[in-house]
C-alpha cells in the first residue's frame, strides 16, 4: 500500500513538473489571435494591432487569423475548439460575447464553459445624436418630447438585436419613454436618416460620428461613458445631461479555448496588456475612439457578467427582440 502511494506521490510530481515546464517554456509556437471579422474592419485592425506589438516585445510569432461570419460567432465558435495549450485567444466584442449568446440558444460555444478570460482590451462609449436642425437642444429636451408624444418619435440601430439597437430601449427603459424602433442595413444609411430628421435619434458608437459631430452635420446630446470624452469634450456625460443611471459602454476582450490553464491564461493576458499600453499601440486605438484597458482575466469576467445581466433585462423586458439573420 505504502508502496503504491510512492508511486502515486512520484506520478503526481511529475506531473506538476512537467505543467510547469510547459508553463515556462511559454510560449512554445507560434501564437494565433483569431479575428471574427473581416481583413480591414476595425475589429481586425485592433487584433493586428496587438499582434503586431506582442511579435515586437515577446520576440515570437503572433499571427492573426481571420474567420468572419455569423455576426462574429463563427470566429467564436471556432477558436473555442482550438488547442487549450495558450497559444490562441479570440478577439472581439460585446455582439458575439454577450448579445449573440443571449439572443441565440443554438450557438456552438458557452461563455462560461467553453472559453476562459484572458483580457478586457479596450472600452468604448456611445453618443446620443440628433441632427444638427433638430429641435431637440438637449437630452432633457428629448425625454420631455417623448413624454407628450408617446410613440411617437423614433430612434435607428443598426439591426435587430444589436448593441446600438438594445441602446436605444434601454433608453426607453431607464427615461420611461416610448420610441418607436428603426432597424436599417447598416449604421451609414441610419445615420443618414438622423441627419435628414426621418428619425430622432440613434445611440452608437461616437467614434462614427465624431467627424459629423464636429463638423456640424449631428448634435451629440451626450455620451455613454462615465466622465467626459477627451475627443468631444464640450459634449456632457448622460448624467450631467439629466441621467444618472446610465453609463453604458461596449467593449473588445480577448478569450482563450475552454480549459486553458489559468497559469497560461494569466500568461497571455499579461503580454497583451504590455503590448496594449505601448504608446503606439494606446494611440491607434484612439483613433478608432476606444480607451485601452488590458485587464486581468478576472476583471474581463467580472465586466462579461455586469454587463451580461443590464443586456439580459433590456431582452427580459423586450422579448419581441430576435438577431437578424
Amino acid at each position: 500500500m505504502r508502496k503504491l502511494m510512492h508511486i502515486g506521490f512520484a506520478i503526481f510530481l511529475a506531473t506538476l513538473a512537467n505543467s510547469s515546464h510547459a508553463q515556462t517554456d511559454w510560449p512554445s509556437k507560434p501564437i494565433t489571435l483569431v479575428a471574427p471579422t473581416l481583413p480591414g474592419s476595425d475589429g481586425d485592425i485592433i487584433v493586428r494591432s496587438v499582434s503586431q506589438k506582442m511579435t515586437e516585445l515577446m520576440k515570437t510569432t503572433v499571427v492573426v487569423d481571420n474567420k468572419a461570419g455569423a455576426s462574429g460567432t463563427l470566429g467564436v465558435s471556432v477558436a473555442s475548439r482550438m488547442s487549450q495549450d495558450g497559444h490562441v485567444a479570440v478577439i472581439t466584442g460585446t455582439g458575439p460575447f454577450i448579445l449573440s449568446p443571449l439572443l441565440n440558444q443554438k450557438l456552438s460555444y458557452d461563455m462560461e464553459k467553453t472559453l476562459e478570460p484572458v483580457s478586457l482590451m479596450a472600452t468604448f462609449a456611445s453618443a446620443v445624436i440628433v441632427s444638427v436642425n433638430s429641435p431637440y437642444k438637449t437630452l432633457k429636451d428629448l425625454i420631455a418630447a417623448a413624454k407628450a408624444q408617446p410613440g411617437k418619435l423614433t430612434f435607428a440601430s443598426s439591426g435587430q438585436g444589436t448593441l446600438i439597437h438594445l441602446q436605444g430601449e434601454l433608453l426607453k427603459i431607464r427615461a420611461g419613454i416610448d420610441l418607436l424602433h428603426v432597424p436599417y442595413k447598416s449604421q451609414p444609411p441610419a445615420i443618414q436618416a438622423v441627419m435628414t430628421q426621418e428619425i430622432t435619434v440613434m445611440i452608437l458608437p461616437s467614434a462614427s460620428v465624431q467627424p459629423l459631430i464636429k463638423s456640424g452635420k449631428l448634435r451629440a446630446l451626450a455620451v455613454t461613458s462615465e466622465t467626459r470624452m477627451k475627443s468631444t469634450p464640450d459634449v456632457p456625460t448622460m448624467a450631467e445631461a439629466g441621467m444618472d443611471n446610465f453609463v453604458v459602454q461596449g467593449w473588445y476582450g480577448a478569450y482563450a479555448p475552454g480549459g486553458t490553464p489559468k497559469a497560461l491564461t494569466e500568461r497571455m493576458s499579461a503580454e497583451m496588456r504590455r503590448a496594449l499600453l505601448t504608446p503606439d499601440v494606446t494611440e491607434r486605438f484612439a483613433q478608432l475612439g476606444m480607451d485601452v484597458v488590458g485587464s486581468t482575466p478576472q476583471q474581463l469576467l467580472t465586466t462579461w457578467k455586469a454587463d451580461t445581466a443590464i443586456w439580459a433585462q433590456v431582452l427580459k423586458l423586450n422579448p419581441q427582440i430576435k438577431l437578424d439573420q
